[in-house]
């Protein structure tokens, strides 16, 4: 920590005093980073809440009086832009369905301190690269996408099994029809390019492994939460077809992590939908000004917020736990660093995207990433592969 930063506030609250001594001893050696403040009880937090801003609140789930999901109800309406993070057992699951819409992310009790650690880590390195406080809104006050953890981390789990079957996977996926409706589209598309039409989660398992069907299941699931509010000039149909050209080519040019970079690909706008469903004013502005300048989008976005899709979409993405090489190459496909070598997926997506929306990648990137001399090739294969 710089001399002069400010620390982050972290606000942790449960019903048992020796719950909350064992954080604060477990946790002592952030005492130099984090202002760290502990509560008894949701009454308690919301005295502080009421008198302070936090980064970042924990709370239990069972608790007396006003139980976790009510009191992180009534954090996201005071705080938007505070990340919430819940704690709670596997015999809650009435409780934990009441907590999706205000959770942005679940944490098993028993938890271990590496794993809290390192989350609260990750979501504090997320608010310090989102630099506007209207972004940080515009993620914090999305109600209804945390669903995506629910269905995303119990696939996780079923896939983890080395001993789960297609069939395994397909009953997860199935029971949500919309999104088992939604896979099945995609998969049967002309981008796969299939022999026969398929008409089960389960044969689609069989045809494309269990990895490209967990990316589906994960960008069909945003899309559904996102999707009830129309933009004008923005076509559903044009930024889906957009995203799984981009994904597609990406999958094949890319020299590592191939399905994490796959869903990057698929993910990699979906902050345009944030921005449409939280912030449909400043989408509709941004569309105006693009219309007229003739400009990228996100150039505009970054003059009137500070911020582009690029880094609301990566923000989400991070809040929801998705994994870091996707969080990282959707954050940046637009101002990737210096420091990436070689055709790392955050690398690939920004090329691809560059090359769908008929721009030439920065030369002086291509240089320090030690693929200038490669460019031509693989220009012209992402250029077949993308069909532009």
């Amino acid at each position: 920590m710089e001399q002069g930063e400010e620390k982050r506030k972290v606000l942790f609250v449960d019903d048992e005093q020796n719950i909350l001594d064992g954080l604060r001893n477990l946790l002592r050696k952030k005492r130099k980073i984090w202002d760290m403040h502990f509560a008894l009880g949701a009454e308690k937090a919301m005295e502080l809440l009421s008198a302070q801003r936090f980064d970042v609140v924990v709370s239990d789930m069972r608790m007396p009086g006003m139980d976790g999901a009510a009191f992180l109800a009534r954090v996201r309406d005071l705080h938007p832009a505070t990340v919430r993070i819940i704690l709670s057992g596997h015999t809650e699951q009435e409780a934990i369905i009441r907590a999706v819409p205000v959770a942005h992310r679940f944490l098993a009790k028993p938890c271990d301190p590496d794993t809290l650690q390192s989350t609260i880590e990750r979501v504090l390195d997320l608010r310090n690269r989102i630099e506007d406080e209207r972004v940080r809104e515009i993620l914090g006050s999305v109600q209804n996408l945390p669903s995506l953890p629910q269905v995303y981390h119990r696939l996780n789990e079923v896939l983890a099994d080395e001993n789960s079957s297609a069939k395994d996977v397909a009953a997860v996926v199935e029971q949500d029809m919309g999104i088992a409706a939604k896979v099945l589209q995609l998969v049967n598309s002309a981008f796969f390019g299939l022999p026969q039409k398929i008409t089960s989660v389960e044969r689609a398992v069989a045809h494309l492994g269990m990895a490209t069907i967990k990316s589906l299941v994960t960008s069909a699931v945003i899309y559904d939460a996102l999707n009830g509010r129309q933009a004008p000039g923005f076509s559903p149909e044009g930024f889906q077809a957009h995203s799984m050209r981009v994904a597609q080519a990406v999958r094949k040019l890319v020299r590592k992590d191939a399905e994490d970079a796959f869903l990057a690909g698929l993910l990699h706008d979906v902050g345009k939908l944030v921005m449409i469903r939280q912030a449909p004013e400043l989408f509709s502005q941004v569309s105006e000004k693009c219309a007229e300048q003739g400009r990228p989008r996100y150039e505009i976005e970054y003059e009137l917020s500070g911020c582009s899709h690029a880094e609301i979409g990566g923000g989400l993405l991070a809040l929801w736990g998705i994994p870091g090489v996707v969080v990282d190459a959707v954050a940046c496909h637009h101002r990737p660093p210096e420091a990436l070598r070689g055709l790392d997926p955050t690398a690939v997506v920004y090329l691809v995207n560059e090359l769908s929306e008929g721009r030439e990648p920065d030369p002086e990137l291509l240089e320090a990433w030690g693929i200038a001399g490669q460019w031509q090739e693989l220009s012209q294969q992402a250029i077949q592969l993308l069909d532009v």
